[in-house]
């Protein structure tokens, strides 16, 4: 594991989750750059947070950089309240099948007498996850939304319907993973991951070969900036590269990996043409 992707996890676990871990020593030049690939991925504050509370806070973040608890704290509960009492899912899947199912799941338990909402919203999270990585980008953040609701709602999620519901949109191996990042890399327990039945032994893997691809294409960007290099991509071209990342995570639902590529496939050819 590299030293950049080792503090990068240590400190998300630290600044989300309150669990310290070791953190290596790197130079002031690597701390801002990985401060900036935080941001770039929508977790900077827990990154901040966490050099904050490392032996190297002091060093490295400006006094207007730093956060208290207090801002810690709702900073926490209001990404993760809004996904509370969500009555209907905000994941679209490409997979035609996949969508139907996933609106029939929450349409059915929206109108049943007893009406599971922590159940839905976490499988509304799992299931977003899933769909950002086909379309190209590991999600932190949606991993962090998990591990927090988890901690806020997880004695209200009905975990026996959950994994009913998972196993019919065939999504046990994306909830394995998930599951297995937060067991693994951000210290939960297995009793608080009830929907995680197999440790996924490639999820460091995954978690490696993105964080490498989009660290080096954010210095390479940075780069380019500073030299006044202009290399500029076509939307066909994001949407190529997005359906190339996508194809990496075709195991945890192949249909929808298929249906993402030709949607992303398609998308791309008629930007070219246009």
């Amino acid at each position: 594991m590299t030293i950049d992707l080792s503090n990068f996890l240590s400190l998300l676990s630290t600044g989300a989750f309150d669990t310290p871990l070791e953190v290596q020593p790197m130079s002031l030049f690597k701390w801002q750059r990985l401060i900036r690939y935080a941001e770039q991925e929508g977790v900077g504050e827990f990154l901040r947070y966490g050099i904050q509370r490392s032996i190297y806070g002091e060093n490295v973040l400006k006094a207007d950089e730093r956060i208290s608890t207090n801002q810690m704290y709702e900073y926490r509960h209001k990404l993760y309240a809004k996904f509370v009492n969500k009555p209907m899912p905000v994941t679209r899947f490409s997979n035609k099948l996949l969508r139907t199912k996933i609106n029939s799941i929450f349409h059915d338990e929206v109108h049943s007498y007893n009406t599971q909402m922590p159940k839905l919203a976490l499988l509304d999270m799992i299931s977003h996850f899933l769909k950002e990585a086909f379309t190209g980008r590991f999600s932190f953040l949606d991993i962090i939304l998990i591990g927090l609701y988890l901690r806020q709602e997880g004695d209200k999620v009905d975990f026996n319907g959950l994994d009913e519901n998972i196993a019919s949109l065939n999504m046990k191996k994306a909830a394995n993973l998930v599951g297995t990042i937060l067991i693994r890399v951000f210290g939960f327990s297995p009793d608080e991951i009830q929907f995680c039945n197999d440790i996924d032994d490639g999820y460091y893997d995954l978690i490696a070969h993105y964080f490498n691809l989009s660290f080096e294409e954010m210095i390479e960007s940075r780069h380019k900036e500073m030299t006044n290099s202009i290399t500029v991509l076509g939307a066909h071209d994001h949407s190529r590269i997005s359906a190339k990342r996508g194809w990496h995570y075709a195991k945890y639902h192949r249909l929808e990996a298929i249906s993402s590529w030709f949607s992303n496939t398609i998308n791309s050819i008629t930007m070219v043409e246009e």
